[in-house]
């Protein structure tokens, strides 16, 4: 009987074997990549933007390295420099950003895309009556905190992205034994006063504990004040030895604030299994990623 069951088992999967046909699967002769570009610019840093492209789903990578593209800048409509090719999709320029204020264009030449993105360059930002305390935020605990205060340009809406850096020295165990590399990282952050208005005026803040994301709307052309902090105590832990902490406020254009807070809800529904990532927003036509201007202003505070 079980020799006659073992045989009916072979037979049923030879017939199924016998029944199954490869299909072959015909190259997508109709698919156009698409451009995946981000340029971040600062008027402190030199321009610099990566090109991808998407590929075919037969490709064995969603993306590939753009590496044929002239990519031309643009200051006030006169040319400033053409970037060029350092590899794995990345052009650059000897050249820092435009200075505040200033509007510049981004042009990209291709053999599968062109487009070209404006930008204006925000106002240059300072930080004022900058100071740090340590203060209780119950249940946390305590709360090293940066005071500071901005003043906001009358003429635009701004938006604004901060976040505190730590750098630190870590300990291989409680014994003291000190790895070699020092180590820089943003840290989770709170606002002081629950209330604070860069927090409540944006709700995607709640998805994201170590930057916040504001606009200006309840304070445009007037001053802001604002205390943040981090739990990270400098010094006090026994597996870390701060070497600095350092407050960090960005003054963006809108292209780069959408592309942070959509970007901040993206990776924040992808930890929900019932749910579905949005789309992170993008200004690159018929493409991914963004072109975006910022300024920035920071207080670093050292330790011994």
């Amino acid at each position: 009987m079980v020799k006659f069951w073992q045989i009916c088992s072979l037979l049923l999967l030879g017939m199924a074997g016998a029944c199954t046909r490869e299909i072959p699967f015909a190259p997508d002769n109709g698919f156009e990549p698409r451009p995946v570009v981000y340029g971040f610019l600062c008027p402190d840093s030199p321009v610099s933007v990566q090109i991808w492209k998407t590929q075919s789903i037969i490709a064995p990578e969603a993306t590939a390295p753009v590496a044929n593209a002239v990519v031309n800048w643009f200051t006030e409509g006169f040319i400033t420099d053409v970037l060029l090719g350092k590899g794995r999709g990345r052009y650059a320029s000897l050249l820092n950003a435009p200075a505040s204020g200033k509007r510049g264009e981004i042009v990209v030449l291709n053999s599968d895309f062109n487009f070209r993105r404006s930008f204006r360059m925000p106002d240059a930002l300072q930080l004022a009556e900058t100071d740090t305390f340590t203060a209780l935020f119950p249940p946390g605990g305590a709360l090293f905190t940066f005071r500071f205060r901005i003043t906001d340009p009358d003429s635009t809406a701004d938006f604004y992205r901060l976040y505190i850096q730590h750098t630190f020295y870590a300990y291989r165990d409680s014994a003291g034994l000190r790895d070699s590399a020092l180590r820089s990282e943003k840290v989770d952050i709170r606002a002081y006063d629950p209330t604070d208005y860069a927090v409540a005026s944006n709700p995607a803040n709640r998805l994201n504990r170590r930057e916040i994301l504001f606009p200006d709307t309840e304070f445009n052309g007037g001053t802001y004040r604002s205390a943040v902090g981090t739990f990270r105590i400098p010094q006090a832990g026994k597996t870390y030895r701060t070497t600095s902490m350092r407050l960090v406020v960005e003054r963006c254009d809108e292209a780069l604030y959408r592309y942070y807070n959509t970007r901040m809800l993206h990776l924040a529904q992808q930890g929900n299994p019932a749910g579905q990532p949005g789309p992170v927003s993008s200004n690159i036509p018929g493409g991914f990623g963004v072109i975006g201007a910022y300024t920035q202003a920071s207080k670093l505070y050292r330790w011994p």
